[in-house]
């Protein structure tokens, strides 16, 4: 991506921090915004390190209170009123408070301070900035989530999770109703691209964390943060409302009610459709077992372009492709497509 200003919302440390450092580093102006300005000292070095003039700014922001969300949208406004164009926002607050927040345990306070630090604050920050830039909205809004909130893909071994990943199964939800809303609305705001990250398994304070099971593949914060930014600088208008890892993978958020696979004929051209209406959950860690659940016996022969046409009006883009084996023919496309698709097609 060329270099542009980046505004990073809990950039005190860890994923924040390091997502700042990595922009500075490749040209781009940050504004970096932290809880307490006062104690966040990491990011103050990083900033004054820097040689080109307001290279990364530092505003307080804590997302739990609505005074300080609109001082700091006001300190955005004023930017944006002498020229500053904000090209992406990263929505980056977060917490997790563990173990307890059990359903069957967790306090009213602890519940609703998941669900302003992770849900509603980072929304609202979203919703304002958007509001503030109507001629010249930005880019990319980005939204740091987690597989904790799937329900797709839901962990149940993640016990004291409960909360974090209700607070994080709601701002998916939310930002996926951001997007809609801003295609419906039309003009530049259907231009800007909404997106959920998983950033993977990355080793923070926050995470730091005694857990009763063993997680796997943990990463480094600027291993996260470096194929993030691969990740976003490769989505567009065309991907806003979905969620992706840090590593490339699309996460499915909602039940794909069906599989729609089109399954190459060699050297004919033709194209096999198989069609389930109920099939294992989709994702792309799991396309073996979604190729073999779908039964063939389902199948009708139709033209490439037929049933391509046919997917893409109930799916945009195909969610992964599966190589056969000792096949001379293209891969297998696998299309995840929601219940409403009729049988009669």
């Amino acid at each position: 991506m060329a270099p542009s200003t980046w505004v990073v919302v809990g950039a005190s440390r860890g994923i924040g921090l390091e997502l700042v450092r990595q922009l500075l580093g490749r040209g781009n102006q940050v504004i970096a915004a932290v809880r307490a300005p006062e104690t966040a000292n990491e990011i103050w070095q990083l900033a004054a390190q820097q040689t080109r003039p307001a290279a990364c700014l530092i505003e307080q922001c804590d997302v739990t209170k609505e005074a300080s969300i609109d001082a700091f949208v006001g300190a955005m406004k004023r930017l944006i009123d002498q020229g500053v164009r904000i090209e992406n926002i990263v929505l980056n607050a977060g917490i997790l408070k563990y173990p307890n927040q059990r359903a069957t345990e967790i306090s009213f306070g602890d519940f609703a301070l998941h669900l302003h630090t992770n849900t509603i604050g980072p929304i609202i920050i979203a919703q304002k900035l958007l509001k503030i830039s109507e001629a010249a909205p930005p880019a990319k809004v980005i939204f740091i989530s987690s597989d904790s909130g799937s329900t797709q893909l839901f962990r149940d071994h993640e016990d004291g999770f409960g909360a974090y990943g209700a607070s994080k199964a709601a701002l998916n939800q939310m930002l996926r109703h951001m997007a809609a809303e801003l295609k419906r609305k039309g003009g530049k705001h259907a231009d800007v691209c909404v997106l959920a990250m998983h950033p993977g398994e990355v080793q923070t304070d926050m995470a730091n964390i005694d857990l009763d099971w063993e997680v796997e593949g943990i990463i480094t914060p600027e291993e996260s943060v470096r194929k993030m930014l691969v990740v976003l600088a490769e989505k567009g208008k065309d991907d806003s409302g979905t969620f992706w890892c840090w590593d490339g993978r699309l996460r499915a958020q909602v039940s794909l009610g069906s599989v729609l696979i089109l399954y190459p004929v060699g050297g004919h051209g033709d194209t096999r459709v198989f069609y389930r209406r109920r099939t294992t959950r989709l994702s792309c860690a799991g396309r073996d077992t979604v190729v073999r659940s779908v039964p063939k016996l389902k199948a009708t022969a139709t033209t490439t372009a037929t049933a391509t046409a046919l997917a893409t009006r109930y799916f945009q883009k195909p969610c992964t492709q599966y190589g056969e084996k000792g096949s001379a023919t293209a891969a297998t496309t696998i299309w995840g497509v929601p219940s409403r698709l009729p049988l009669s097609e």
